[in-house]
């Protein structure tokens, strides 16, 4: 044993050489591994004197481990119960034990979960009188003669109580069944005796301790909460022991555990009714009305909170039951006040005002049912009884209130203060519940929401800035957005129709929101209150309510001022200038029709921002080219400066330009856009690979030129081709940006900006960019990565749809060196299952532009003169794929019924005899096909399609090749083969698909 001790000692020593505490850790394994290890650590743990507490509680751990994973013979069994048992009235209860130091609690934590251990294998079968036993230790001479005695023995006692919850009855840990049917057996047994013991005790300790021992108490009250779910009510529900629950209630030593206990009591299952008469007896109302719920502690507010919202959850259920209905009302009535002084708790952050969340909902739905019973419309409130009615409208003004910043706090960003980002998360909970209201009934909703968002307004229009706080009108921004989100369908801002266009703008035209958005407009609360949180506001208020605008010159040129200047675009903050950007980017396109006497303005604001200033990451060192045919072992540093909202800028710049009346004025706006990107581009478009900034720096040209093209319009058709004055300049563009990517082909970002930029010009220069594609796709595929690629493939297939049969000529000098580029990855083992992903996704990629190419109906690109003598190569990847696996399969036989279809030329029957037809019979019968799948049942459908349209093709001469030479190749039966030909000739394609499958299993 005192090897033990010492191995223990070493191993957690932090003074010890590495090689002593490995050797240490060595021998402990041992020991716990060994076949007497536990029972020499059973004799280290009770032995006198006392060995370190460290030594102790491994010497338990190694006890433990051998009652949960070996089988106990009778024995063994009884030697550890007495051995137990024996240091528990030594250390417990024998005269001698006060005199001793009490043990750690982390030691009588390990010493009640072993006893419980022991339970979990003997209470059934060897220690039926494990609760006697240890129930017995109140009765022993020691905590008799000394009350201090006593006090241990309860702790010990309600530390074993509390760790057979945990190891037998809680839900929130994981269990085998075998556990879970031990567990049941334990618990009725338990049920027929032992608990009426246990209650006993756990209310003596009520009774006996609360002005001698807080930890005692709690614990029993902690104790009854976690049994009362599976006990018999009656247990604890009876004037005695409820009696001294609601004394605890009112004690602060004691209110938390109570509430919790009274919480727990309330949501234990039962029938409705039952349900109700417990409710009704517990009197939470009373209660809450009977502690001061101001200025309290937060864990009691929370634990009361909790009660409430529990009691009210419940009668929720009970009010279901139609004849129930009149009470629960009742009840639920009396919790109201409750329910909203915790909404507007302010303590805890939000903690305790969460509390009541899931009852607020409960009851919101619960209207909502009473709304749809007596029928839809204004008429919601009427069917509400008086106190409901009442709770409704409060509600409504509690949550408001609730959702004001403190006017006490400074206001910093969500992501920057974390007051600031609880009580987003707040409004976002309260914010569903008053679009619930809205839904509910609209009036309650405008008539509170809109009365809060005027009176802000109203006196800040009235008596200027110093009559308002900064957080009453970031409020009425916030509900005013809300406002517009409850809405479902179209804002409407006028009731007379095509209002959206009337430039009268009278009041009388408006609808409510039409009016609150004016208002917001020609209040300019901006300008009043230049505060972040406002600005922000405003600028989302804009953005959500765009439509306003149109046809209003007047209050759009107010609205875009705030916008432009240092409260939106420019704002010191750079939070606030990101979103700005973005907001003014939705802003802009959605009103881009009618912004054409601003656009010169608008720019004339911009120039400073455009300016492209790349930051590396903190962590780069620099980048470098990767050559070779895999490519991809570049460094990929993302840009962490302003650039990434400053592509929204980009954008709006290229919708301003189209917005702008008058071709010259667009040729020269675009001029000047994209002069200061292409000029050092033209200047300088090359740069080493240890000049890591330049690199990015030129990525970040590259991606400007592209959100302007995404700006831009598309191209007309090709009958009114070369009337976009943008045209000549974004075909200038296109040319610099393909100059460096064949400078700097081989670094990734340059490959990614320029993949970015092209996706972009294909629309805006229409057939323009034909000439350029053989360029870019030599310049991204020589040293692309094998992501790259996968990404690649799709665009290729949406501009040969885009541009057919324009494209047909470039498309067929360049298809076999993208093929060959796509065989080339796929040639290759994968590795891992990283790697094993990122092939399939290339094969899906490739099979899919097969696809493509059929679906724009160039597929007489494969069979051209320059590509027909790798037309087998590519027919025998498609083979190979459709045995693949079913993630290619589907792809692979749908592909194979295209060219069926489509191709009649010399020897491809051969093809389709040869290898086609055998792998739609290989398929199906191969034992890793699962017609259960709902995806090879999608594969299945295909193959027989397959089958369908080569009879369709080649006719009776497929039917000779079956029945002669292929079918009996396969020793398939006479009559079977009977049936097959059978049924190609004279069903269609679904019967027969339905045939097939039948067959085949």
């Amino acid at each position: 044993m005192e090897h033990i001790e010492q191995a223990v000692a070493v191993a957690l020593s932090s003074t010890a050489e590495a090689s002593h505490r490995a050797q240490a850790m060595s021998y402990c394994e041992q020991v716990k591994e060994s076949q007497d290890g536990w029972q020499m650590c059973l004799q280290l743990f009770v032995r006198n004197p006392k060995s370190s507490p460290e030594a102790r509680l491994f010497a338990l751990q190694v006890v433990e481990e051998m009652v949960q994973n070996r089988t106990l013979n009778a024995s063994q069994a009884e030697g550890l119960r007495q051995g137990l048992l024996e240091f528990i009235r030594q250390e417990y209860t024998s005269p001698e034990a006060i005199s001793n130091e009490p043990e750690p609690i982390f030691l009588r934590n390990k010493l009640a979960h072993t006893l419980v251990l022991l339970l979990s294998n003997c209470y059934l079968s060897t220690w039926p009188s494990f609760f006697d036993d240890l129930l017995s230790l109140q009765t022993s001479p020691g905590a008799a003669s000394d009350p201090r005695v006593m006090q241990r023995v309860h702790d010990l006692l309600l530390r074993v109580w509390m760790s057979i919850d945990e190891e037998c009855v809680s839900a929130l840990v994981p269990r085998s069944k075998d556990a879970l049917n031990r567990n049941t057996l334990i618990k009725d047994q338990m049920r027929e005796g032992d608990v009426t013991k246990m209650v006993s005790h756990w209310y003596g300790v009520l009774e006996a301790y609360p002005d001698k021992d807080v930890t005692l108490v709690n614990m029993a009250l902690r104790v009854i909460s976690v049994y009362i779910s599976w006990i018999d009510v009656s247990f604890i529900v009876n004037d005695t022991v409820m009696g001294t629950l609601f004394r605890l209630f009112q004690r602060p030593d004691y209110r938390v555990s109570a509430s919790d206990c009274l919480a727990e009591i309330i949501a234990k299952g039962m029938k409705p009714g039952d349900k109700l008469s417990l409710i009704q007896a517990v009197k939470v109302a009373q209660l809450a009305s009977s502690s001061s719920l101001v200025n309290e502690d937060e864990d009691f507010l929370q634990s009361v909170a909790r009660l409430v919202n529990i009691t009210g959850l419940e009668l929720r259920g009970v009010w279901d039951e139609v004849e129930l209905r009149a009470a629960a009302n009742a009840e639920l009535a009396s919790l109201f006040p409750y329910i909203l002084h915790f909404l507007s708790s302010k303590a805890g952050d939000g903690e305790v005002t969460s509390r009541i969340f899931p009852v607020i909902n409960e009851l919101l739905n619960m209207f909502k049912k009473i709304k749809k019973a007596g029928g839809m419309g204004s008429r919601c409130l009427a069917l509400l009884d008086g106190p409901q009615r009442t709770f409704l409208t409060s509600l409504v003004q509690a949550m408001i209130l609730r959702m004001q910043h403190p006017k006490d706090r400074e206001w910093e960003f969500p992501e920057e203060d974390e007051e600031e980002r609880q009580l987003q998360e707040l409004r976002k909970a309260l914010d569903v519940f008053l679009d619930n209201v809205a839904q509910l009934d609209g009036a309650v909703f405008e008539e509170y929401v809109q009365a809060a968002i005027y009176k802000t307004l109203n006196a800040l229009e009235e008596q200027g800035a110093t009559a308002v706080h900064w957080t009453d009108v970031e409020l009425s921004l916030h509900l005013l957005h809300l406002t517009g989100e409850t809405v479902k369908g179209t804002l409407m801002y006028t009731r007379r129709a095509g209002g959206s266009g009337d430039e009268s703008g009278s009041s009388g035209s408006y609808t409510s929101l039409g009016r609150m958005v004016a208002k917001l407009v020609e209040t300019n609360v901006t300008s009043a209150f230049p505060h972040p949180a406002v600005c922000l506001g405003f600028l989302e208020c804009i953005a959500r309510f765009v439509h306003f605008f149109e046809g209003r010159k007047a209050h759009l040129s107010a609205a875009l001022s705030p916008f432009v200047d240092q409260r939106g675009l420019h704002h010191p903050n750079k939070t606030i200038r990101h979103r700005a950007w973005y907001l003014f980017f939705r802003f802009t396109k959605a009103l881009r029709h009618h912004l054409a006497p601003f656009v010169e303005d608008i720019l004339q604001a911009l120039p400073d921002l455009l300016v492209i200033q790349a930051e590396l990451p903190e962590a780069s060192t620099g980048v470098s080219g990767a050559k070779g045919p895999a490519g991809g072992g570049i460094p990929t540093p993302r840009p962490i400066s302003d650039f990434d909202q400053q592509v929204y800028l980009f954008e709006t710049v290229g919708l301003l330009i189209a917005a702008e009346e008058g071709e010259e004025k667009q040729r020269l706006l675009l001029e000047m856009a994209l002069e200061s990107i292409l000029r050092p581009l033209e200047q300088n478009p090359v740069t080493t690979s240890s000049d890591a900034l330049g690199i990015l720096q030129r990525h970040h040209y590259i991606m400007a030129v592209g959100a302007i093209a995404k700006g831009l319009p598309d191209a007309p058709k090709p009958a009114n081709q070369g009337t976009s004055t943008w045209i000549p300049g974004m075909v200038k563009a296109t040319g610099v940006v393909l100059t460096v990517l064949e400078g700097m082909k081989g670094f990734e970002l340059i490959r990614e900006a320029t993949r970015y930029t092209v996706a972009r010009l294909v629309n805006c220069l229409g057939l323009e960019i034909l000439p350029l594609i053989p360029r870019l796709i030599s310049g991204l595929l020589t040293e692309c990565t094998i992501g790259e690629l996968t990404d690649f493939l799709p665009f290729t297939g949406l501009i040969v749809h885009k541009f057919r049969p324009s494209i047909y000529p470039i498309i067929d000098d360049l298809l076999w060196p993208l093929i060959s580029k796509v065989f080339l990855f796929l040639d290759q083992r994968a590795t891992g299952t990283d790697e094993a992903v990122v092939l399939m996704e290339l094969r899906k990629a490739y099979l899919n532009l097969i696809i493509a190419l059929f679906n724009a109906d160039v597929d007489g690109i494969f069979l051209s003169e320059r590509n027909a003598p790798h037309l087998n190569t590519i027919l025998q990847s498609v083979l190979h794929y459709a045995k693949a696996d079913n993630q290619t399969q589907k792809a692979s036989f749908g592909i194979l019924h295209r060219m069926t279809n489509s191709w009649g030329v010399p020897g491809f029957e051969r093809f389709l005899y040869e290898s086609v037809a055998p792998v739609c019979f290989q398929v199906p019968m191969s034992s890793s096909f699962n017609l259960g799948d709902g995806q090879s049942l999608l594969i299945f459908t295909e193959i027989a399609h397959v089958l369908k349209a080569i009879y369709e093709q080649r006719g009776e001469e497929f039917m000779q090749f079956l029945t002669s030479v292929y079918l009996p190749s396969i020793q398939c039966p006479a009559l079977w083969i009977e049936e097959l030909t059978n049924a190609l000739r004279s069903m269609d394609a679904k019967q027969f698909r339905k045939y097939y499958q039948v067959c085949s299993t």
